[in-house]
């Protein structure tokens, strides 16, 4: 059974603050604080990716509870990212200056062969969605037109994850943060009667607590046990 720990590093942005922060992105472009290289043949040009839009749209391409993924910050310039995948996976993409779709489909092409698999998918379908920026703000898109979400909030759009107990107690974990749910000290998730049910130890038993976890949870049911946590003992000599 996947089981997580709290801690206090765990805390994520609250459901639609990572849609807010890259709107401002946008609008606020990344400025590289010593002069830009020229590009060929031309002037010299900023670069106009924010780096938190980058991340944004690396955290919504990777796999729950799988391998690292993420920019690797010392390889970059101004003109392309670095994402590493793992310990030793580097792959270089260009940033296009004139098109964020264009960056998004190149990660987005990469790390699906990576994982075998069409990353970010569709809810409802299964098949992998498309990156568009509208109105200046990036978003994926389903090709049938029948979901959609701003990048930086799929985790959160998409829940519950497919996967195991690993994907679904990783995942419930940054939902847990993200609303600023604390009192929790362990969860996890294990199939009872042909179901996934989620396992959470928590401490007081207060029914408050208890409500919030079983709403972020639905609509999978969640079993709460009494657990004070790791206690410190002193020993005098």
């Amino acid at each position: 059974m996947g089981r997580v720990r709290r801690r206090a590093h765990d805390a994520r942005l609250a459901p639609g603050v990572a849609e807010r922060m890259v709107t401002a992105a946008m609008a606020n472009p990344f400025r590289e604080k010593q002069p830009p290289p020229r590009r060929p043949g031309g002037a010299a040009r900023p670069a106009v990716l924010m780096l938190a839009v980058v991340d944004a749209i690396l955290a919504d391409l990777r796999l729950p509870d799988a391998m690292f993924v993420g920019r690797r910050a010392e390889s970059g310039d101004a003109y392309s990212v670095v994402i590493q995948t793992g310990e030793d996976g580097r792959h270089r993409v260009p940033v296009n200056f004139d098109s964020l779709e264009t960056f998004m489909a190149a990660a987005q092409a990469h790390l699906s062969d990576v994982y075998g698999r069409p990353v970010p998918r569709c809810p409802p379908h299964g098949h992998a969605l498309v990156g568009r920026v509208r109105d200046g703000a990036p978003e994926w898109v389903c090709p049938a037109g029948e979901w959609r979400c701003p990048v930086g909030d799929y985790e959160e759009r998409s829940w519950p994850p497919e996967g195991g107990a690993g994907d679904l107690a990783a995942v419930y974990c940054r939902r847990l943060a993200r609303r600023g749910i604390k009192g929790w000290h362990t969860l996890g998730f294990s199939r009872r009667d042909g179901r996934w049910v989620a396992e959470v130890a928590i401490w007081p038993m207060d029914p408050a607590v208890i409500a919030t976890l079983t709403q972020a949870a639905a609509p999978f049911p969640v079993v709460v046990e009494a657990d004070p946590g790791p206690r410190l003992h002193r020993i005098v000599v």
